[in-house]
């Protein structure tokens, strides 16, 4: 979804979707074709009701990505309340686990499982890392 326009973010959608044409899509939407082509030329910005048609129909993405690229919904504040929630969460249960629980769990770099001994390291130093960022007092001086 990043830097594409709503124009051919719909196209590609459409294609991985399965409608090779946009008559296809049309016939399907309820759409006339017209418009979906001054869409997809950007010519024309889809209406709130014909968003909500294209997202129960374009299955490769979702009402709320349609949403953003067409510029009716801000996605970075959601992303930041949802990353500030799994990453508290993340801490929260790290925090609770042992390390024999977490060499149960199958963690992988690049494609590649770690062996155990890889595993031991990386949880030796993610708690240095957690006790590190629990220690120190956050700079509030943007001056720096």
């Amino acid at each position: 979804m990043q830097n594409m326009s709503y124009g051919s973010f719909i196209a590609t959608h459409r294609k991985k979707s399965g409608y090779k044409t946009i008559t296809s899509l049309s016939t399907a939407s309820g759409i006339h074709k017209g418009t979906l082509s001054n869409i997809e030329k950007e010519k024309r910005k889809p209406s709130l009701e014909a968003v909500k048609t294209l997202s129960t129909l374009l299955t490769t993405t979702t009402y709320k990505e349609l949403m953003a690229v067409c510029g009716y919904w801000d996605m970075t504040e959601e992303y930041k309340e949802t990353s500030k929630r799994n990453a508290e969460r993340f801490r929260i249960e790290f925090d609770q686990l042992t390390d024999e629980e977490i060499l149960k769990m199958p963690f992988a770099h690049q494609g590649k499982a770690l062996s155990e001994e890889q595993k031991k390291i990386f949880i030796k130093e993610l708690r240095k890392a957690f006790e590190k960022a629990v220690s120190e007092k956050p700079n509030l001086d943007d001056s720096q």
